[in-house]
């Protein structure tokens, strides 16, 4: 199975704009999207090793990310290097489903929408949505056409 080599690391639209991300130095701003990068690309959940650090942005860099909110700086100094602040909470995101995967669920759901029976516009959908835990595998997956996915959503007391 080929994977997805691309990476994904939200960041909103008006974050250049932050009161504690203003401030920084173009450095310590590069060196803030390169960690995230870096982080997911290594699967290190946010920890970035103090050598690491080090060689690619440098301790002054690194001061500047672990001081530029009182409360909730960029970086955290830890045991060993810096953990991302908020990193697991940002950043995780589900793979893609594979292609095989897709034609599997399509098979089974007889290329049908689960809910209306629609042969037009399908996607597939988590039944137990991955934001609340819902397992990325097959058992999971369910075949629905765009607008009975649309009108799904996530509900929170659901």
């Amino acid at each position: 199975m080929k994977s997805d080599m691309r990476l994904f690391a939200p960041f909103p639209i008006e974050m250049d704009e932050h009161p504690k991300i203003m401030p920084l130095s173009d450095a310590a701003f590069r060196a803030l999207f390169e960690a995230t990068f870096y982080s997911r690309r290594m699967l290190s959940d946010g920890f970035l090793d103090e050598r690491v650090v080090l060689k690619r942005w440098g301790q002054e860099v690194a001061d500047e990310l672990s001081t530029n909110d009182p409360e909730k700086p960029s970086w955290i100094k830890v045991d060993g290097g810096w953990m991302i602040q908020d990193f697991d909470r940002r950043w995780m995101r589900r793979p893609a489903i594979p292609p095989e995967v897709r034609i599997l669920v399509f098979d089974r759901d007889r290329w049908a929408c689960v809910h209306c029976a629609s042969p037009a516009a399908l996607t597939i959908d988590h039944i137990v949505p991955w934001s609340k835990g819902g397992l990325h595998e097959e058992t999971n997956f369910q075949t629905l056409c765009r607008r009975c996915n649309s009108r799904k959503g996530v509900h929170p007391n659901a």
